[in-house]
């Protein structure tokens, strides 16, 4: 043989093991595809996307606003600074 033959076996292999690839890859997009409109399955085994959320995008970041006055709590003294009456 020669190379010209081995190259051509080469490529009817590879066309061979595209179209066995090809037609599994038909049948797995069948069966995906098919839900129960249009296949005899149950409708509790279809897939459920859930709705997009429209959350609108707020102006403010969370957290303390910029010039925001602070705010704490008041101090309490210590138990053992308490004197006892």
């Amino acid at each position: 043989m020669t190379d010209k033959d081995i190259l051509i076996q080469q490529l009817f292999d590879q066309i061979r093991l595209l179209q066995a690839e090809n037609a599994m890859l038909k049948e797995t997009i069948a069966r995906i595809e098919k839900n129960s409109s249009n296949s005899s399955k149950p409708p509790s085994s279809d897939i459920i996307n859930p709705h997009p959320t429209n959350k609108k995008k707020k102006k403010r970041k969370i957290g303390g606003q910029i010039g925001h006055p602070l705010f704490s709590k008041l101090v309490f003294p210590r138990p053992s600074d308490l004197a006892i009456i």
